[in-house]
């Protein structure tokens, strides 16, 4: 299972049980203060490694244990003792899109060949909103590659409107 499926399990349990202690605002503080932690090379890099679970709770227990509170502690506590630190560099974008989900909020990235003008944004992100029915936050990317148009990302949702795209589109119907 890769690292971005593992960590929303355990963000979901996290965020589940910051919930019943009504401690959600301390959690959110703490995944910021591990994203922060996680920013050193050092530290991301040892996350990667494949180590035996009583190394990874010692370095949970020096790293990241004397900057988070209660519940988060016992989380990465468990993350090390079940071999998943890989997975922790994610657990940031895990936590952020989980609490959209429950807050009814989508991300989406809307990535153009140049830099999109106002009308285009404002466009797209009415359009998007209408189908989705949710409120949506748009990132705009610039991507060189796609040559022209653009092409919407979210939800692990592709919609491909770039000249790019196209392009690969016909090559594979002249197949």
């Amino acid at each position: 299972m890769s690292g971005r499926l593992v960590v929303k399990r355990y963000v979901k349990a996290l965020v589940m049980a910051a919930e019943e202690s009504a401690s959600l605002d301390s959690v959110s503080a703490d995944i910021e203060a591990i994203a922060a932690i996680l920013g050193e090379k050092e530290i991301k890099d040892f996350c990667l490694k494949s180590i035996s679970s009583d190394a990874a709770g010692k370095f949970v227990q020096t790293a990241f244990i004397p900057y988070v509170g209660e519940y988060t502690g016992r989380w990465l506590t468990v993350m090390a003792e079940n071999g998943r630190l890989a997975a922790l560099p994610f657990a940031e974008d895990a936590f952020r899109e989980l609490i959209e989900q429950r807050n009814g909020i989508v991300s989406v990235v809307l990535e153009t060949a140049n830099e999109p003008g106002d009308q285009l944004v404002s466009s797209i992100l009415g359009k998007i909103e209408k189908h989705l029915g949710k409120k949506v936050v748009l990132d705009a990317r610039i991507n060189k590659a796609l040559l022209g148009g653009f092409r919407l990302i979210w939800q692990n949702r592709i919609l491909d409107r770039s000249v790019k795209g196209r392009i690969n589109n016909l090559k594979m119907a002249l197949k």
